[in-house]
């Protein structure tokens, strides 16, 4: 007898946790995972229980309680198929096996931490043992958790035992990472997936267990509570246990943010409509004042993403989605905030914040890399990155000549924009907004002619805005326009040489046959020659020619006997005279036409 403690059975229930203390004892009992309990129930009653289960799902969702009350099942004194398809409880709780189980002293329950006992050795032993019958169940249960972190070796000495055990042996296998499971183990095994628990069925079973420990909640703070836990019923028993401890035995919404750092919905909705109206200043104040409040930060832009989240949800796929779990006043506030907001700007939003928080978690500046994430949220539209001015372009370009030099763009109408396509009901192409981004379109040279000519101009022949000279000094900044807004198309014409330009023709020479292949497509062709008449056409139309490639000419001459154009260049007296007076070397040989 110990003196200390004359009753350590009230004792030892009184420390007891409550994850431990409410872990199911029946099917019933079991919260969230109703697909797995029907398919467990109907085996039952049908008496085709297998000999080998797997296990799989998020921790905490009942994967461990779900492989006791199988074993119970099974070992039950009252169990058989047709007392479970006429309805009697199975596992029914009262029989000796049954509270052996549940009082953990069942010789025949063999449970295995897998993260402890990784090696072969350790399967052997289990290999061994599990030839001998049962003492005095009706089956001899194993239950192997975090089965993924046995060896490779421990892996294959299992193999042979779960394909062909012996008639009394029922192994169950539990996982968070199924991944990690080699397919010949899985392809022994019947397979359960366990699901987070929804937030409705953890609030209901949360208020349950305080109302039978005699604890007054608030629904807010079990709301809370759930959501910090992300489908595991463990978790959140497990706060429920460390919120007691906080506060007494009274769970208020206050004392559960004070503990998890967090801070309320309202606060979190509030700087949502911040970025929707773009206050700036009143983000910047709100997120100073809850850090002055000792909200975390972390905590805090977690719940924000989730917000985000959801408000990207219901933009997306109505009010109806199972995604979104909320309350009927919540649901009235992500409305309000959906309607107000495109849903390119909410996935830009839910993406920078998430980025956000593996930041805040090593950042040695405070709140920062939350108003950065803030500041640039509330400048961006989320269909594309915030872009400076048109003037502002122009001058981050070295190369370009100043702002102030260039001629005044001609005054756009409805009749001559680019978005002509738009006003007739079509989207504008991308050859039309890159026309647009331009300053006027007459970047190439600042004496070039109007964008829009006059018709007179239009049809005279051969007239054509710039010279090839021009266009050559500008090719480079002429493929970086082109490759804002197709970088495949760029892509090609890297590769390409331009050769000529007159007559609003442009003649290309591909390095390898495979380009010029791809530039002669219909589809690519039609692409290019729209680009160059948007930034150089005035008006009329720019065609392409595509010149036999380098490579081509290259395998032409070997196949016509003549001598490869590098090769000749280099016995060529000229060449080699000029490379010893400039001490240069032959980097390539093109033809002039």
């Amino acid at each position: 007898m110990d003196l200390f403690n004359p009753n350590p059975g009230e004792e030892t229930s009184r420390r007891q946790s409550l994850y431990r203390k409410w872990r199911s004892q029946t099917f019933g009992e079991l919260v969230g995972q109703e697909h797995i309990i029907r398919t467990l129930q109907n085996a039952l009653s049908s008496g085709r229980i297998v000999h080998a289960y797997l296990f799989t799902g998020p921790r905490g969702t009942g994967k461990t309680s779900t492989a006791r009350l199988l074993a119970k099942a099974v070992n039950c004194l009252r169990y058989s198929p047709a007392a479970v398809a006429a309805g009697e409880p199975v596992p029914c709780g009262e029989c000796e096996n049954c509270r052996a189980i549940t009082e953990g002293r069942a010789i025949d329950l063999v449970e295995i931490d897998a993260a402890s006992n990784t090696g072969v050795d350790d399967v052997r032993v289990l290999r061994d043992g599990v030839n001998f019958s049962p003492t005095s169940f009706r089956y001899r249960v194993y239950i192997i958790d975090e089965v993924h972190m046995l060896s490779t070796a421990a892996f294959n000495a299992l193999l042979k035992t779960l394909e062909e055990p012996p008639p009394h042996a029922i192994f169950i296998l539990a996982t968070t990472e199924v991944h990690k499971i080699p397919a010949t183990v899985i392809s022994r095994v019947q397979r359960y997936d366990f699901r987070r628990i929804p937030l409705a069925a953890m609030v209901s079973r949360l208020a349950y267990i305080c109302e039978q420990e005699g604890i007054a909640y608030e629904p807010a703070a079990l709301e809370l509570i759930a959501r910090s836990a992300t489908g595991s019923l463990r978790d959140a028993q497990s706060l429920i246990d460390q919120l007691i401890a906080y506060s007494g035995q009274s769970i208020t919404l206050a004392a559960a943010q004070d503990m998890l750092g967090a801070t309320g919905s309202e606060q979190v909705a509030a700087f949502v409509d911040d970025m929707i109206a773009r206050e700036l200043g009143s983000g910047l104040e709100r997120i100073n004042s809850l850090l002055a409040n000792g909200v975390d930060m972390r905590q805090f832009n977690r719940q924000l993403v989730d917000h985000l989240r959801k408000l990207m949800l219901l933009k997306a796929g109505g009010p109806d989605l199972p995604a979104l779990d909320v309350t009927t006043e919540t649901m009235q506030r992500l409305k309000q905030q959906a309607a107000n907001t495109p849903l390119p700007a909410l996935v830009a939003w839910v993406k920078t914040f998430s980025a956000a928080d593996d930041v805040l978690r090593t950042t040695p500046y405070g709140q920062l890399p939350l108003e950065v994430a803030f500041v640039e949220a509330t400048l961006t539209d989320g269909t594309a990155e915030p872009r400076p001015a048109a003037a502002e372009r122009l001058a981050a370009r070295p190369y370009q000549q100043p702002a102030a030099q260039l001629p005044a763009p001609a005054p756009r109408s409805t009749a001559t924009a680019p978005a002509s396509s738009a006003s007739n009901g079509h989207p504008p192409t991308a050859a039309d907004e890159l026309a647009t981004n331009t300053v006027g379109a007459q970047f190439i040279a600042p004496n070039a002619a109007p964008a829009h000519p006059s018709a007179s101009e239009a049809q005279a022949e051969g007239t054509q805005a710039i010279s090839f000279e021009q266009l050559q000094a500008k090719w480079d900044e002429v493929l970086d326009r082109i490759g804002a807004r197709s970088k495949p198309i760029r892509g090609l014409l890297f590769d390409c040489t331009l050769e000529g330009y007159e007559n609003n023709v442009v003649t290309l020479r591909p390095k390898y046959k495979f380009h010029r292949e791809r530039v002669e497509r219909a589809e690519n062709r039609n692409v290019i020659e729209e680009l160059f008449t948007k930034l150089f056409g005035k008006g009329q139309r720019v065609r392409i020619r595509c010149l036999p490639s380098v490579e081509e000419e290259r395998e032409a001459a070997r196949g016509s006997g003549g001598e490869e154009p590098m090769t000749a260049a280099r016995r060529d007296p000229r060449v080699r005279a000029a490379n010893n007076i400039f001490d240069g070397t032959i980097r390539d040989v093109r033809e002039v036409r």
